[in-house]
Parts: structure tokens; C-alpha cells; sequence
């Protein structure tokens, strides 16, 4: 492909050597001669013969090509050609044996001559013309598109770019040379495009490079468009004929959006009729041309800008002038039009106004109901854009009368949810309500319209509570309630919503007896709105005491409803609160005798607590009421427990008080970032702490909070949490009381058994209340840890490894330990076993087995029982030990320090690189397809990349490797992708270089298929290891390294290596002398065998590696923006370049036109 340099702007960085250009620009560079003509032979003015052979580009394509390409492929071919292209009219009559030699050669897939084939077929067709047009349809372009599969078949499945390239530059010429016959049988051209490049079998064979081709199929497609001059026929060939599949029409909007785009984001002169055909099928097909005319607005507004954007409107709206809208019928054409306007709205592409307000009045009556939300949406996203006035306004009602109160406050709430209610006049508001009241009669729709209003209001002024709130933060939105603007006045509501909301007030409170009033939630919305309304407008509706005594009186007399109801309730309170409503404290403890672990009502006690002083009375009870929340799975449960405890503690500058060590524990965000301070406070809950502190009474409810914390989603905090269970087993044990000790684990054990979840606040049926308790529940830490799924088999293991820290205590209670053992084993862990299809036996059979074998342990069951029970139990889930393996090395490989969070575990890293070594060793042949091997295998590569600094990891990590590419030879051609990168990486670190080359001369010596790995034999010297190239260049010492490459260049001077093993291998390496030099890894370069070394690769190298590897040195000297180089790394550049200028050995012509 034709290479260009590009211009940078000033003050631009631009650091890419080349670019490639588009299909409209390599099209323009084309030199076009005036087609030749056949001349006979009693032409006059004939000089000589010379004459008549020039006549033919053919001839005189073989005969340059004769000097450029000495490959015996091309020799032959050659003179099989020759003597049937001497003249133009030899040219035309042996047509088709020319085809046909060429075709033979084109399908051997020999590299050597495909472009010198290729550019055959081009100068071809330049004689030919429409009677090479025929071949070309009929089988040469479908050989070309093969070349491209071949291709990645023989390279697994990567594209061969130097092929892809050469493949579009011949079909670039093609197009050039042959659109004037393609355009007479462009219908026919279309269906053999898509055959071979928009069709899912190219996407299946081509993946990685479909798009890049596909795109330059419609490019060149689109050249051929433009040249159309009455688009409509063709279109309607296109969606009229067949149904075209997604991935066609996928193409076609590439075609449509070539054709349409110019240079510097303009467009061409053909886009407004092709836009205009395109718009009126819309009319016509629309449920097939919707996704096509969509994703073309879509790229073509992306291709341009705002001053060029203006044609886009004009056939836009040329065409929906002219619809009939009274005789459409169809919603979707309007959908597809709205939708190509919010096109234009979301890119910022509104360049007049007045064109969007006469978009939206256009239709005048639509009674659709898609059709008027997407008429509410778009106008919603046009205000997001311009300044919101009256014209807007009168749009966005204008299909008012049509529209339901339902659809009109949906679609108008979500102008409220964003952060236009700022923008929004009153006389937006009285709109919306004067209709909502106007075309509603249901009273209870209207109030939940309101009281929807105030809780979207709320939430925009961060004024909703939420249970992870500190105290500061919950004062404040309590403040900010009291004292910010009401959302309900008469300028917004109109006076008649007004008198609705009061009445529906006064009518509440008067009802407050009836009970049905609370447990629908009417009380709650009467408060949410009495609260939303000014002071002058509420004098008349206050919530008295009385209404307080008897709320109060109905609620502790009579037991609560069930969890649904409850939640309805705690959200009444909730109200009362924030609006300064007292309650007792024994009114609180009465409630949380019924629902001690419901989150809200725990929320609203903490709420109450904190505004009002609490009676020191009810600590003693308030503990043994909450204890057991401590443990609860739900850290929400805890939090809230924490801080109901934390408010009857009056001196709270004590820091060391347990309640509050565990509070400001819990407090702390479950993640990496904080989770040492977490750890800090639970050191406090140790036992030496909490008796040098004399808070020995309390030790139970630092042993319920430990218990709690340990069910949390995050390892670190597991192993403190367990050994301060287990010192508690031991030590605190005689505090705690042994039955009462006992009492808690056998608790836990049991929530086990049960798999109790965490208790969940049910779902209502009010949509109101559940989008509120979702605002309550909100995350304040965006870092936390998830906790809402519990592993309760770890959760197990963690209590079994508790009883570890104290087994005589554990051999004392073996008649609590035993229920839970005999449980598990009888009703889990033969469950697990059974549905892997270990046992056959009926589970009856294994039960009572096991209830005479453990009827035999209990007569002598001692602690080494015990120790043997727990090991069974944290081995039975290992089902698939292989893969176990597997996965339990990948763990140790990436083990960390427990101690030192951001510190490798290097003891357990280094024993399993032994285990691995040990198995690889021992490897049999049916387990290397194993893909948990490469896994391992991969891992090695990362830690040999990565690991600068662990020499023992990275060498153990390049023995794995040595052993798994002896063991598994597959693995030599990941190896060997993972080298050429690594040898390509200008700024990679010597030592991971040198690591890779050494690994690649063991891939040499055990590797015999691979060709260049044979070539590069020949640098190898098992003879004497001196003088041997892959020791040397990684050694240590600069002249070793140097010595290496003169070995090098007196190997290369006896016989030339191949090209790919130079390209591939040998040049990487030379260049990476100049680049440590370039990066600051070493000192000058003091031989010149460097620059020899590059000069006598670089006259070997095709142009396109070659200009490459000039421009990218080149650029490094001349540009200064990146950063500053010192004077060694200026001389070694230009050292540098002159080898590369030295290098160059292409032949130049100056007489040729159209240079390389």
C-alpha cells in the first residue's frame, strides 16, 4: 500500500512512522494513461518494433518484474508468458492462456511472486479492459479473495498484512482501470461482493481482519456509487429483490457512508440524492431499511462537524416535509425519523433552532402511544442542549390532549430525575400538574404523582437518609429538610393541587385511629407531603401530640404486622423523626423486641437516639436485646446495633470502650485500602486489651462481633479473626462462662445447618415505598467488598479451625461437637459426594454405617479423633484432585505475605515451582492437551517478564519453561510468538531480553521443523562455548556481546540467512544495542561491528521493513517533544541512520512516474 508521510501540526505529537491511506486518496495518486489502442502493422511512422512492444502494459510489467523478482517460480512463469505478450495484439488473442498461467501460479500460494501475479493482473486489465472484465467476474477476483484465506491458514490463523496489503492494491487499480464497465453490471457486482466480503462466511473464516477488509470492500464499492447518476433503481435492487442478513446490511451502511464522506470531514457532491433515496424508502421499508438509515446518520454525523453538518438536516427534513402524515398510519416510520434526530441532538449537531422546533410541530394529532413517548424523549434530550423558554415548552405539550396522565408523568419524571429542575420554570410545573389533575380523577394516582415528585426532588438535593450515613451526615439531611425551600407551593402545583393535598392530609390525620391508615402507607405519604409544604400553607394540618400518643399507643399495644406492613411503618416513623417527633426509649425497646433485627426499624432507633438523649437504664437490656445482631451476616445489622449501643455510652472520648472499638471497626470500608486500620481495631478486642481496660464483662459481645465479622467477603481479616476466637477459648473462656461459650458456637453451627441467608427487606407491592427503601439502602462506599453472597462452607471451616486453638476444651464438649459433626457428614458432605458420583450406595445404607462406626469412635473419641474428623472435613469437596492441583498451584504462584499485604510470598512461590517441576518431570502423553498446563505455562512467561527483581522466581520460572518445552513441543510456537515480541520491544529491560534469547537457543536445539530456527543453527557452537552466539550475546560483558555479532557477520558473509529469520530474530537483536544506548540502559556503543552488522541487514530488507526501520530512527532524531536526548544518544543515532542509508540497495528509475 502507498505509503505517505504525515504532516504533523504544530505542537502535535505524532510519533507513528507512516500512514495508510484511504482508498479515495491511493485512487487520486493513480497515474491514468489514455487506454492503448492495437496498432497493426502497417501503421505508419513505425520506427522499429520497440514501438508496438511498448504498447502493451503487459509486456511491460513481465519485463520490469523480470529484474526485480529472480525466484524460480517467477522464471518459469516467465517464459511460459513471454512469448504470448510481445505485442498488444499477442496480448488480446492468447487472452486466455494468459489468464489461465496466471491463475495456476496465483493458486500455488508461492510468497515469492504473488505481488509481482497480482501486478500482472492489473497492467492486464489496462489492456484488456471489458473483455478482462469477464474473467474477473467470472473466477479472478474470487482467486484474489482466497489468497487472503490461504493465507491465514497457513499462518495459524493470523493475516499475512505485506499480502493484505499488496491484495488491495491490486483490487484498487482494478477499480480504477475497469468502473466504467463495473457500473453497467453493477447489480451483478453488488451480489459478488457480498458473496465474498459482506457475507458470515468471510466472518468466519477472516475474523481478526474482517472489519478492516470489509471496510475497504464498501470503500471501493462506494467509489463506484459515486459515479451513479440516478440512485434510486439500484436501491430499490438492494431491499426490493431479497431479504438481506444482519451482516449484509451491516456492509451496506459502510457502502452508503463511504459513498457519502469526503475529505476533512466534508461530503461529496452525491450525498444529498443518495441521502434523499435512502430517507423515502423509509416510507416504503421501513422494518428493513430502519437499522441501515440509522447506523449511516449515525457514522456520517461521526465523520463530520458542525459547519458541514447542514446537508445532513436539509435531506432530513426535505423528506419528512413531504409525508402525508395524515395517511400514515405506520408508528415506525416516525420512530425512525425521531430517531435520526436524536442523533443529531446527542452529537451537538443542532446548527438552527428554528429546523428542531419545526421538526416537533410538523405532526399536529397522534393518538400512539410509542410515538408520543419517543416525542416526550426527544424533546427531553433537545433540552438537555438549548435554553428551556416557553416555545419549548408549548412543543413538549403540545400532544397533551392525546397523551394519558400516566405516559405524561413518566415521561416528565425523568426530566425531574436529571439535572434540568434547576433549568425548569413554574410555568413547566402548572403545566404538567394542571393536566395531571385535569385528566385524572383517581385522588390516590394524583397523591402518588406528588409524593413521587418529593422523593425525586429529595434525592437531586441529596436530602434521603441512608443506613450507612455517619452522624454528622445524617444531622445535616435532617437540617437540610427543615430548612430548605419547599417543593410544594401554589406557583408550581397550582392552587387546585394545592387544596387536594391538604384535604388528603386532613383526612389522614383525622383517621389516624384506623389502622388500615398506617399499613398502606396513606399516613407516610400524608407526612412526605405535610413536610414538602410551605409554613404558611401547613399552619392549618400540624401532627400533633396527640396524633404522636396515639400512634404510639397503637403500635405498642398491639404486636406488629407482618414484614411487609412492618417496613410500611418503619418508614412512617422514619418521617416522624426527621420532622422532630420524639419518642421514648422504652417505646423503642418495645419495638425492638418484635423486629430486633429489621434494618429500618434499627435505623430509626439509632436516628432517635442521636437527636434525642437516651435513658442510661435501658443499656443493660439494649445489650442483651442486640447482642446477638453483633454475629448477624448482615453488616448493616451490625452497624445499626453498634450505634444504638455507641448513644448510651455518655463518655465516648474512651476509646478503648469494646462497643466502640467495634464500631469504629465496623465503620472502617470492607477493602484493601483501609482494611489495616480495621485490623488495628480489632487487635483491640484482644484479650490482654479488653482486661487491661477491666471490661472483662463485655468479652461476650467482642466474641459475638468477632463471629459477625468473620462471615465477611474479604481473607486478610479471616486469620486475626479466628485466633482471637481462639484465644478466647482459651483465656476468656472462664469470663465468658463455659455453657454460655458453648452456647453461641453451637448457635452459629446451627445458622449453618440451616443456611440461613441474609435477611432480606422484603419486596412491596408499592412501587413508592420499595424505590424509597432502595434510596435508603444506598452504598456510600464505592470500594466495599460485596457481602451479600456468604460462603458458608468457608464460614465453617473458619469455626472448625476456631476449635483448633483450644481441643481439651473441645474433648469436654464432645457431646455438642458430635451432633454437629454426625449432621454434616449425614446430610452434606455425602450429598456432595453423592452428586459427584463417588458412591453408588443409597444414602440409608451409608447413614447407618456411619452410625455404628461413629458409635465405636465415641466410645474413646479423643482429640486425635477430633483432628482427624477436621482434616477429612476440609478435604471432601476435593473431587477432581488433577484439577485441584491445578488450581491450587496457580494459587501459590500468586500467594502474597500475609503479614505484608504487597509482599510475594516467596516460601510458598518457591515450593510450588518445585511441585510443578516435579510433575512436569513425570508427564505422560495423555495429559499434555491438558489446558490447565498451559495455564501453568503462561504464568512462568509472566513471571519471567515481570519479575526484575525476584531472581529466584525467574529462575525457577525459566526451568518450568525449559521442562515444559522438552515435555510439550506445542508449547514452542507460544514460545516463540511471546520472543519475536519480546525482541521487538524497543523498551524492554536487557534482562528479560536476554532471558527470552537464551530460551530461544534451547527452542533451536530441540526444535527440527521450523525453518528459521534451522537457519539459526548455524550460530550455534556445542563444540566450544566461546565462540558460540547465543552465549555470548547474553553475556554479562559488553565485548562478549560484541564478539557475538562478529561471529555473526562472518556466518551471514559465507551464507545469507533467510529473510523472515532476519526479520523475525537476527535485526531485532542488532537494534537492540542502539535502543539500550537510546534508553539510558548502557554507555556509548564503542565497535562499529553494530553499525556493519545493521548495514548488512538492511541490504537484504524489502522496502517496507526497510523505510520502517529509517523512519522510525529518523523520527527519534528529529523529534523533540517526547523528550531531550544527551549528545551520545544524538551520535549513536546518526550513526544509526548512515548504516541504514549505507543499506540501501534499491534500484531507482527516473524516468517512472509513479515511485515506490
Amino acid at each position: 500500500m502507498t505509503k505517505k508521510q504525515k504532516i504533523s501540526k504544530q505542537n502535535e505529537k505524532d510519533h507513528r512512522p507512516f500512514r495508510y491511506q484511504s482508498l479515495h486518496e491511493r485512487l487520486n495518486n493513480i497515474n491514468i494513461n489514455v487506454v492503448h489502442r492495437i496498432r497493426y502493422h502497417d501503421t505508419n511512422n513505425l520506427q522499429d518494433t520497440d514501438d508496438l512492444i511498448r504498447t502493451s502494459y503487459f509486456h511491460q510489467s513481465l519485463q520490469h518484474w523480470s529484474t526485480l523478482n529472480f525466484s524460480e517460480a517467477y522464471s518459469k512463469i516467465y517464459q511460459k508468458l513471454l512469448p504470448l505478450a510481445n505485442s498488444l495484439e499477442q496480448v488480446i488473442y492468447n487472452r486466455e492462456q494468459i489468464i489461465l498461467l496466471i491463475r495456476q501460479s496465483l493458486n500455488e500460494y508461492n510468497p515469492l511472486i504473488i505481488e509481482t501475479l497480482l501486478d500482472l493482473i492489473v497492467q492486464l486489465a489496462r489492456d484488456l479492459q471489458s473483455d478482462f472484465y469477464i474473467y474477473y467476474k467470472q473466477y479472478l477476483f474470487t482467486d484474489i479473495i482466497n489468497l487472503l484465506i490461504n493465507s491465514k491458514k497457513q499462518q495459524q490463523n493470523e493475516i499475512n498484512t505485506q499480502l493484505l496489503e499488496q491484495i488491495f492494491q491490486c483490487l484498487t487499480y482494478l477499480f480504477k482501470y475497469l468502473w466504467r464497465i463495473m457500473l453497467k453490471d453493477l447489480a451483478n457486482l453488488y451480489e459478488l461482493y457480498s458473496k465474498y466480503l459482506f457475507s458470515s462466511k468471510i466472518i468466519n473464516t477472516l475474523t481478526t481482519n474482517y472489519e478492516y477488509i470489509r471496510s475497504f470492500a464498501a470503500e471501493s464499492f462506494a467509489y463506484l456509487l459515486r459515479k451513479i447518476e440516478n440512485y434510486q433503481s439500484f436501491i430499490d435492487y438492494l431491499f426490493n429483490t431479497k431479504e438481506r442478513d444482519e451482516n449484509e446490511l451491516d456492509s451496506l451502511v459502510l457502502v452508503f457512508s463511504e459513498t457519502c464522506k469526503n475529505v476533512q470531514s466534508t461530503f461529496h457532491s452525491c450525498t444529498k440524492s443518495l441521502l434523499l433515496c435512502l430517507l423515502k424508502k423509509i416510507i416504503e421499508k421501513p422494518e428493513i431499511i430502519q437499522l441501515c438509515i440509522k447506523k449511516i446518520y449515525l457514522l456520517l454525523i461521526q465523520h463530520t462537524n458542525k459547519q458541514y453538518v447542514e446537508i445532513l438536516w436539509n435531506c432530513l427534513m426535505i423528506v419528512y416535509r413531504t409525508i402525508n402524515h395524515n395517511n400514515i398510519n405506520d408508528y415506525l416510520i416516525y420512530e425512525i425519523f425521531y430517531e435520526i434526530f436524536q442523533l443529531l441532538i446527542d452529537h451537538k449537531m443542532i446548527i438552527d433552532i428554528n429546523l428542531c422546533y419545526e421538526f416537533l410541530t410538523i405532526i399536529k394529532i397522534n393518538e400512539y402511544n410509542e410515538f408520543l413517548k419517543i416525542h416526550y424523549k426527544t424533546i427531553f434530550k433537545l433540552m438537555k442542549q438549548i435554553t428551556i423558554n416557553k416555545q419549548i415548552i408549548e412543543i413538549y405539550y403540545q400532544f397533551v390532549e392525546q397523551t394519558s396522565s400516566l405516559v405524561l408523568y413518566q415521561e416528565t419524571r425523568k426530566i425531574f430525575q436529571c439535572d434540568l429542575n434547576e433549568k425548569l420554570s413554574n410555568e413547566f410545573y402548572i403545566s404538567l400538574w394542571k393536566q395531571v389533575l385535569k385528566k385524572t380523577n383517581n385522588q390516590q394516582e394524583i397523591i402518588n404523582y406528588f409524593v413521587d415528585y418529593i422523593i425525586i426532588e429529595r434525592k437531586n438535593f441529596n436530602m434521603i437518609l441512608s443506613l450507612n450515613d455517619n452522624d454528622q451526615t445524617i444531622l445535616d439531611k435532617i437540617n437540610l429538610l427543615k430548612t430548605k425551600k419547599k417543593f410544594l407551593i401554589k406557583d408550581k402545583i397550582t392552587e387546585n393541587g394545592l387544596k387536594l393535598i391538604q384535604l388528603f392530609i386532613q383526612n389522614t390525620l383525622s383517621m389516624i385511629d384506623d389502622t388500615q391508615i398506617l399499613l398502606t402507607g396513606q399516613l407516610w405519604r400524608a407526612l412526605i407531603l405535610l413536610n414538602s409544604l410551605s409554613e404558611k400553607d401547613s399552619n392549618t394540618l400540624l401532627f400533633t401530640n396527640t396524633h404522636l400518643e396515639k400512634l404510639s399507643s397503637q403500635l405498642i399495644n398491639e404486636p406488629l404486622p407482618s414484614s411487609s406492613s412492618s417496613s410500611i411503618i418503619a418508614l412512617t416513623l422514619l418521617e416522624l423523626i426527621s420532622s422532630n417527633q420524639l419518642f421514648s426509649t422504652t417505646f423503642w425497646y418495645t419495638i425492638l423486641k418484635q423486629e430486633f433485627q429489621s434494618e429500618l426499624y434499627l435505623f430509626c432507633t439509632r436516628i432517635s437516639f442521636l437527636i434525642n438523649n437516651t435513658e442510661e437504664d435501658y443499656f443493660d437490656k439494649f445489650i442483651e436485646l442486640l447482642k446477638i445482631n453483633l454475629s448477624s451476616f448482615n453488616s448493616n445489622i451490625r452497624l445499626l446495633s453498634l450505634y444504638i449501643l455507641s448513644s448510651f455510652i455518655s463518655n465516648k472520648i474512651n476509646q478503648n470502650h469494646i462497643i466502640l472499638n467495634c464500631l469504629q471497626c465496623e465503620q472502617c470500608p470492607l477493602n484493601v485500602y483501609e482494611y489495616r486500620t480495621k485490623i488495628i481495631y480489632l487487635q483491640k478486642l484482644s484479650i490482654d486489651f479488653i482486661l487491661l481496660n477491666n471490661q472483662s464483662s463485655l468479652f461476650h459481645l467482642s466474641m459475638y462481633y468477632l463471629l459477625g465479622i468473620l462471615c465477611s467477603n474479604f481473607t486478610p481479616l479471616w486469620t486475626i479473626s479466628i485466633e482471637l476466637l481462639g484465644s478466647y477459648g482459651n483465656k476468656a473462656i472462664e469470663y465468658i462462662g463455659h455453657q454460655y461459650f458453648w452456647s453461641i458456637i453451637n448457635e452459629k453451627f446451627q445458622l449453618i445447618k440451616q443456611h440461613n441467608e441474609l435477611k432480606l427487606i422484603e419486596q412491596i407491592n408499592d412501587k413508592l415505598i420499595n424505590e424509597y427503601i432502595e434510596n435508603l439502602n444506598k452504598k456510600n462506599h464505592d470500594n466495599e467488598i460485596n457481602e451479600q453472597s456468604i460462603d458458608y462452607i468457608q464460614y465453617r471451616i473458619n469455626l472448625f479451625q476456631i476449635l483448633n486453638y483450644f481441643p481439651h476444651e473441645c474433648e469436654q464438649k464432645i457431646k455438642i461437637i458430635f451432633p454437629i459433626i454426625f449432621e454434616f457428614f449425614s446430610n452434606e458432605y455425602y450429598d456432595n459426594l453423592l452428586s459427584l458420583g463417588l458412591f453408588n450406595q443409597y444414602k440409608i445404607s451409608y447413614k447407618n454405617s456411619t452410625i455404628i462406626n461413629l458409635k465405636k469412635l465415641s466410645k474413646n473419641l479423643s482429640i486425635k479423633t477430633l483432628e482427624t474428623i477436621l482434616n477429612l472435613l476440609k478435604q471432601f469437596h476435593h473431587y477432581q484432585q488433577c484439577t485441584i492441583w491445578y488450581l491450587k498451584q496457580l494459587i501459590e504462584l500468586n500467594s502474597w505475605n500475609s503479614d505484608q499485604i504487597d509482599e510475594p510470598d516467596y516460601e510458598r512461590r518457591l515450593n510450588s515451582y518445585k511441585q510443578i517441576t516435579k510433575e512436569i518431570s513425570t508427564l505422560e502423553n495423555i495429559d499434555k492437551n491438558k489446558n490447565e498446563f498451559l495455564c501453568l505455562f503462561y504464568h512462568c512467561l509472566y513471571e519471567l517478564h515481570y519479575s526484575i527483581n525476584d531472581l529466584s522466581l525467574r529462575e525457577y520460572a525459566s526451568q518450568c519453561i525449559h521442562l515444559f518445552l522438552k515435555q510439550i513441543p506445542l508449547y514452542q510456537s507460544y514460545l516463540l510468538t511471546e520472543i519475536r515480541t519480546i525482541l521487538k520491544q524497543s523498551t524492554i529491560s536487557i534482562h528479560i531480553r536476554n532471558e527470552f534469547i537464551r530460551l530461544l537457543g534451547l527452542i533451536i536445539d530441540i526444535n527440527i521443523d521450523n525453518d528459521d530456527l534451522n537457519d539459526l543453527k548455524r550460530l550455534r557452537n556445542y563444540n566450544d562455548i566461546e565462540i558460540d552466539f547465543f552465549h555470548n550475546i547474553t553475556h554479562v560483558q559488553n565485548h562478549r556481546r560484541l564478539r557475538a555479532l562478529k561471529r555473526f557477520k562472518l556466518i551471514h558473509d559465507e551464507q545469507t540467512f533467510h529473510l523472515t529469520t532476519i526479520i523475525n530474530y537476527l535485526l531485532p537483536i542488532v537494534c537492540s544495542f542502539i535502543n539500550d544506548v537510546i534508553n539510558d540502559d548502557k554507555q556509548d556503543i564503542n565497535d562499529d561491528i553494530v553499525f556493519i552488522c545493521l548495514t548488512t541487514l538492511c541490504q537484504i530488507l524489502p522496502w517496507i521493513k526497510y523505510n520502517q526501520l529509517f523512519i522510525s530512527y529518523f523520527r527519534q532524531l528529529t523529534t523533540t517533544t517526547k523528550r531531550t536526548l544527551n549528545l551520545i544518544q544524538k551520535r549513536c543515532l546518526t550513526k544509526t541512520i548512515s548504516a541504514i542509508i549505507d543499506g540501501f540497495h534499491f534500484q531507482l528509475n527516473n524516468n517512472e512516474t509513479n515511485s515506490e
